[in-house]
C-alpha cells in the first residue's frame, strides 16, 4: 500500500514538473490551483486507461466483437472523458495568474465526478442514465465554461493570450457539442427520433471538428510557444477554427450543404495560419531532451492528418454521398487522429 502511494505522489510530481517545465505561472507566490489540477490529472488518467483498455481489446478481437455499449463508453471516455478533463486543467492552468480565491475546487470536483459517472452510463448501457448523467455532466461543463469566461472577461479580451483565447472558444463549442448530444439522449429516451439524425451529426461534428481542433491547437499554443502576446494572426487563427466548427453545425443540423463547404474552408485556413506560426517551434523542438515540447512538436502532424481527413468527407457530403457511403475506415482514421494523438 505504501508503495502504491509512492507510485502516485511521483506520478503526480511528474504530471504537475511537466506543465511546470514550459509555463511557470504563480498566484501570490504559491502554485495556482495546484490541488485543482493535479485532482483532474488523475481521474483523466483512471478514464485514459479504460479507454485504451477498450480500444485495444476492440482492434485485437481478444474478447470477440465488443458490445455496442462498450464501443460507445470507448468514444465517450475520450472526447468527454479524459480529454476534458485534461482540457479543464489546462484551462485552469492558463487562467491561474487571473484566478481569485483559493480556486474553482467545487467546479473541479462537480466535473471530474459527473464525467466518471457520465462513463459509467454508458458502460451500463441504460438509457435513462445515460440521459440523467448526461445532463449533470452538461451542467458542469457550463459551470466551467461560465468561470472560464469570467476569468477571460477579468483578464480583458484585448489582453488575452493566443492559448487564453483559444481556450475559451473551445470550450464553448464544447457546451454546443454537449448540448446536442444531451438532447439527442431526450430523443431518444422520449421515443422522438424525427431530427436525431441531424442532432447526433451537429453533436459529433461540434465536438470532433470544433472543439478538439481547436483544444489541440490550444495546448501546442501555451507549449510550443509559451508566453507570446497574441498577434492579428493568431487571433484569425482561433476566429477561423472556431468559425468553421460553428458553421459546420450549423450545416450539419439544416442539412445545407454550402455550409459544409464553408466550414471546410475556415477550417484549412485557420490550420494553415497555425502551421506557419509553428513551423519554427516544431521543426527546433529538442527530440532527445525531456521535456514535454517533443509531445506537442510530433501532434501536429497529425492534425494535419486529421483536417486533410475532415476535408475528404466534407467534400464528400457536398458532392451527394452519405455518412454510410463513406468508408468506415476514414471516419475511425479521422476520429482517433485528433483524439490519440
Amino acid at each position: 500500500m505504501a508503495s502504491a502511494r509512492g507510485a502516485v505522489r511521483r506520478l503526480d510530481r511528474s504530471l504537475y514538473s511537466a506543465v511546470a517545465a514550459w509555463r511557470d505561472v504563480t498566484w501570490n507566490g504559491h502554485r495556482a490551483n495546484r490541488t485543482e489540477i493535479t485532482a483532474l490529472f488523475r481521474v483523466a488518467l483512471v478514464i485514459f486507461v479504460v479507454t485504451v483498455v477498450i480500444g485495444i481489446a476492440n482492434g485485437t478481437k481478444v474478447f470477440g466483437t465488443l458490445d455496442r455499449n462498450v464501443l460507445l463508453t470507448h468514444l465517450h471516455a475520450g472526447t468527454i472523458g479524459w480529454i476534458t478533463l485534461g482540457a479543464a486543467a489546462l484551462t485552469l492552468w492558463l487562467f491561474s495568474g487571473a484566478a481569485t480565491g483559493s480556486g474553482p475546487r467545487p467546479l473541479a470536483v462537480g466535473l471530474a465526478v459527473t464525467v466518471a459517472c457520465y462513463v459509467a452510463a454508458f458502460l451500463s448501457g441504460h438509457i435513462v442514465a445515460r440521459a440523467v448523467f448526461g445532463a449533470l455532466t452538461l451542467g458542469a461543463i457550463v459551470a466551467f465554461w461560465l468561470w472560464t469566461v469570467t476569468q477571460a472577461r477579468r483578464v480583458g479580451w484585448s489582453a488575452l493570450d493566443t492559448a487564453q483565447l483559444g481556450a475559451t472558444f473551445s470550450l464553448t463549442t464544447l457546451v454546443i457539442g454537449s448540448t446536442l448530444g444531451v438532447y439527442g439522449h431526450v430523443l431518444y429516451v422520449t421515443s422522438n427520433p424525427g431530427a436525431l439524425p441531424q442532432t447526433i451529426a451537429g453533436h459529433a461534428g461540434a465536438q470532433t471538428a470544433g472543439y478538439l481542433v481547436l483544444m489541440a491547437v490550444t495546448a501546442c499554443e501555451a507549449f510550443l510557444r509559451p508566453g507570446e502576446r497574441r498577434t492579428r494572426a493568431s487571433t484569425a487563427q482561433v476566429l477561423f477554427l472556431f468559425a468553421a466548427g460553428a458553421i459546420l453545425v450549423v450545416g450539419l443540423l439544416a442539412d445545407l450543404q454550402p455550409l459544409l463547404g464553408l466550414a471546410s474552408l475556415c477550417q484549412i485556413v485557420g490550420t494553415l495560419i497555425f502551421l506557419t506560426r509553428m513551423a519554427r517551434p516544431v521543426l527546433g523542438a529538442t527530440w532527445l531532451k525531456a521535456g514535454s515540447g517533443r509531445h506537442f512538436a510530433i501532434a501536429v502532424p497529425f492534425l494535419i492528418v486529421n483536417i486533410g481527413l475532415t476535408t475528404y468527407l466534407v467534400s464528400q457530403l457536398v458532392g451527394g454521398k452519405t455518412f454510410a457511403d463513406i468508408p468506415r475506415g476514414v471516419i475511425l482514421a479521422l476520429d482517433h487522429s485528433i483524439s490519440s494523438a
